[in-house]
């Protein structure tokens, strides 16, 4: 199907992940020197992830106080997030309401990433990290022999061990729409704006984009979207976001329409 500019649509926010844009915006890359930079410059990471449902609260699993957040750690899963405060938002039997949940997360590398069953490894990380990871987090949740001990772990059923993992959540991003946007030195320049695109009715929105705060976050994203939806209704590329995030007013950037653009 084509549509055509001027009679199909009027503009187009472009909000897709990075990832795909190889996969979606053939056209695009083929006719613009700055989108080839940008996909070939701004790199992306498969992740991991995994959430833990953990039938003790925070403080009887001996964590610090405060829901804390700590990253840099050893092994497979380099961050962890206690997230206990979205409990109340879940549907829980009152004689199964967990203490508290557990999320981490951490980078995948290309070699399990291209694996047919990349989520077998996360598990396989996931086990390894409750058995030799997690007494630096949850001290209590160890037995005198310094096992962890499985039966914390939220279950909908009678599993024992490790198979009580098949009741909790893992996930292996390896799909380009769900690669993690990287900032790596000197890679913020090949980086657009959200009226950069070159094409008069294109504008961007995303994490991968140029909106001043350059990290993959939900932060950026929103203030990409923010800066998407000015420039697309002709305001100030900051309007109505907080903070002078380029020191300057951004300069609007010469655009070029080819011919038959769609």
């Amino acid at each position: 199907m084509t549509l055509t500019a001027g009679t199909d649509f009027d503009a187009v926010i472009l909000a897709t992940s990075l990832g795909m844009l190889p996969h979606v915006c053939g056209e695009l890359l083929a006719d613009s020197d700055r989108w080839r930079r940008l996909v070939e410059n701004v790199p992306t990471v498969a992740t991991q992830a995994a959430q833990l449902w953990l039938r003790g609260t925070d403080d009887e699993l001996g964590l610090p106080p405060g829901r804390p957040t700590v990253s840099g750690l050893a092994g497979s899963f380099e961050t962890y997030a206690s997230m206990a405060q979205v409990l109340e938002h879940e549907l829980w039997p009152d004689d199964g309401h967990p203490g508290t949940v557990a999320y981490l997360c951490g980078t995948l590398g290309d070699e399990i990433a291209r694996e047919p069953d990349a989520g077998a490894a996360v598990r396989s990380n996931t086990v390894e990290f409750l058995q030799r990871r997690a007494k630096d987090l949850w001290p209590t949740a160890f037995d005198a022999e310094g096992g962890f001990r499985w039966d914390l772990l939220v279950d909908g059923g009678n599993a024992e061990g490790p198979a009580r993992l098949e009741s909790q959540y893992w996930t292996a991003n390896v799909d380009p729409s769900d690669r993690y946007v990287q900032s790596l030195p000197g890679t913020a320049t090949h980086r657009l704006r959200a009226n950069e695109s070159g094409y008069h009715n294109l504008f961007l929105a995303g994490d991968w984009i140029n909106c001043g705060l350059n990290a993959g976050c939900i932060e950026a994203a929103v203030m990409a979207g923010r800066q998407a939806a000015n420039a697309a209704r002709g305001r100030p590329l900051l309007d109505g976001v907080t903070g002078s995030w380029y020191g300057l007013e951004p300069v609007e950037p010469a655009v070029t329409t080819p011919s038959g653009a769609r």
